[in-house]
């Protein structure tokens, strides 16, 4: 019902692996994991955070709900036999967070994967942005040759956007810069 707009949504963490489990960042803070606010800036090693984790947790899991009582909504609608939703809300809620974090004395090495990122083409100086300036495309191909685009939510499927699946609308852009290439 959202259309393109569905794009600009948070995407809920899902799996499917093992008959599926709950994703959820305050039990992984509770098992140890040290989540902070949304990256603002680093320097050399220093990174600095806003101070909006727990605003983000609580949209998460507002997200998580909605979306909950839709699939709730469509399997009633449907007479869907399915098992009742057994999701308990975790109480894990975020105290003293620091804004600023030493990499190298946090022993971080390296970073592998970041999300929670606000869309800024601002950089990309082409003709291929609509009036928002989001990058127009059909499955990752631009109308300029040569520029693409992988990795945003929802550029063909809800898996677009995640790490897991990305692989597959950069398979299709592959695809369609061999067929270029060949007909050169």
């Amino acid at each position: 019902p959202l259309g393109r707009a569905v794009r600009f949504k948070s995407h809920e963490h899902l799996t499917g692996r093992d008959g599926g489990r709950t994703i959820d960042l305050r039990q992984m803070a509770i098992d140890g994991v040290k989540l902070l606010g949304r990256m603002i800036d680093a320097d050399g090693f220093q990174a600095r955070f806003a101070n909006d984790l727990e605003g983000n947790l609580d949209a998460i899991d507002n997200e998580c709900q909605e979306t909950l009582t839709l699939v709730d909504k469509y399997i009633a609608e449907n007479g869907i036999e399915a098992p009742q939703n057994d999701i308990e809300p975790v109480d894990w809620q975020p105290d003293s967070i620091p804004e600023t974090l030493d990499l190298e004395q946090a022993g971080i090495s390296s970073v592998i994967y970041g999300t929670g990122f606000t869309y800024d083409f601002s950089w990309i100086d082409l003709p291929i942005f609509d009036d928002r300036g989001y990058p127009r495309y059909e499955r990752g191909i631009t109308q300029l040759p040569g520029v693409y685009f992988v990795g945003l939510h929802w550029m063909h499927t809800a898996g677009s956007g995640l790490f897991s699946q990305v692989g597959r609308d950069a398979e299709y852009v592959v695809e369609h810069i061999n067929r270029y290439r060949m007909s050169s």
